[in-house]
């Protein structure tokens, strides 16, 4: 009898313990954000995923009525930046700003990279999608994605393909590309993006697969010309362009993302107030607009369904990656 006495008490403390802990944590959560949130972008400003990173960001802070201070911190493609945030006090005033490159290329790209994406953060909310496509130089004489694969057949060893430089999102989207084809294209790596871009534009290099706010204008022009977009949808904005698998290429599918992380441990009261907040201002009509003029989608979700999209799109650029041997270290 005292030894089932003794066993309900311990069943009590524990009882109580668990309601305390969920009391303060809702609690916190309540009161957040007492002082501003500091989000650090992994790369340097006026980028992609900076500018929308200040788009959202700033819809969020008016939310909120509490200052967000956003912090570049670039180098060694976006990993220094995200380290820091892995190394920060998980309050909710510390968060990372990630992309495809940080969360989804760089553990299979990096052999000692200081943080885990899947074990380092906790997923807040994704942010936004932009859609890859393939171009090509307008002087080769392919009008389709198939076209291209039948050519490059045809001239076996005489392809070559730009990206902004090894292991970013680009060169792995091509890679992808070539594995499902079965074609041969040697990599030729630029110092940014708008280099690789004016590569294929002079016929330096024959295609190349980047964002359609990249190629938009280009491919109005007549200096590329766009051949399929690697999505499983068509895109609103350039709605007469084929996926891939519509355009004779199945599985190849290359999305940019960005979103919200924080440092595991973050109060999950915290993370659940962010992530309404982000989704809400998804929905906001000026955001959507100024999305609309990069060329990029809202992508609202849960923070469980976009953690889980992260550890999808680890598996496969991992694949990837060790079937080109792609390496940075």
């Amino acid at each position: 009898m005292r030894i089932a006495h003794q066993v309900s008490r311990f069943h009590s403390w524990i009882i109580a313990v668990l309601v305390l802990a969920t009391w303060t944590t809702s609690v916190y959560a309540q009161g957040y954000p007492k002082e501003s949130i500091r989000v650090i972008v992994p790369f340097a400003a006026g980028g992609n995923t900076d500018v929308t990173a200040r788009i959202i960001l700033a819809k969020v802070a008016s939310q909120l009525d509490q200052s967000i201070v956003i912090e570049n911190i670039g180098g060694a493609g976006g990993t220094i930046g995200s380290a820091a945030v892995a190394r920060a006090k998980p309050d909710g005033y510390t968060l990372l700003y990630g992309n495809t490159s940080t969360l989804a290329i760089a553990p299979s790209v990096y052999s000692k990279l200081s943080y885990d994406p899947q074990k380092s953060f906790v997923a807040v909310a994704m942010v936004s999608k932009a859609a890859n496509a393939l171009f090509a130089n307008p002087s080769l004489p392919v009008n389709s994605a198939a076209e291209l694969v039948a050519y490059a057949r045809a001239n076996s060893g005489k392809m070559n393909y730009s990206s902004p430089g090894i292991g970013t999102p680009n060169q792995l989207a091509a890679e992808l590309f070539i594995a499902k084809t079965g074609i041969k294209a040697t990599h030729i790596p630029y110092r940014g993006g708008g280099d690789a871009l004016s590569s294929v534009i002079a016929g330096t290099t024959q295609f190349s697969i980047d964002t359609l706010a990249v190629i938009g204008a280009p491919h109005a022009a007549g200096q590329v010309r766009a051949l399929a977009i690697a999505d499983s949808k068509r895109s609103p904005s350039f709605a007469s362009l084929p996926t891939m698998a519509e355009a004779g290429v199945p599985e190849v599918e290359a999305v940019s993302f960005n979103g919200l992380l924080a440092p595991a441990g973050a109060p999950s009261d915290v993370i659940s107030r962010l992530n309404t907040e982000i989704n809400k201002a998804l929905q906001d009509q000026e955001v959507l607009a100024r999305f609309a003029t990069l060329g990029i989608e809202p992508a609202p979700a849960s923070a469980n369904e976009f953690q889980a999209f992260i550890a999808k799109e680890i598996a496969k650029w991992e694949s990837v990656a060790k079937s080109a041997g792609v390496r940075l270290d």
